[in-house]
């Protein structure tokens, strides 16, 4: 419930993808913060779009009774949220 209430804030503040990394206040005024902002911006959009690829895979695996894609699959879901969390906090830790 805390991981989601963090997510949650955190997409609040601004990394949802219709204002994503707008606000980038603490890079403003140093070239290499901002394109490092925007950079990693893109790269959790990239990431975001990737995980939700292989939520519909998991849908068809299990639609299909595929338990081994399944399993790999959920493993793989697993591993980019982990990914995803940790690239969103150092978003909001070095560019908001």
């Amino acid at each position: 419930m805390k991981k989601l209430i963090i997510a949650i804030g955190l997409l609040l503040a601004g990394l949802s993808t219709s204002g994503f990394g707008q606000n980038l206040a603490r890079a403003e005024g140093d070239p290499q913060r901002v394109q490092f902002c925007t950079e990693l911006r893109a790269h959790i959009q990239q990431l975001s779009f990737y995980r939700e690829h292989l939520k519909a895979n998991l849908r068809v695996a299990i639609a299909s009774q595929n338990a081994p894609a399944a399993q790999k699959l959920q493993q793989e879901i697993q591993r980019v949220s982990v990914i995803l969390r940790n690239m969103k906090i150092v978003f909001a830790e070095e560019c908001l």
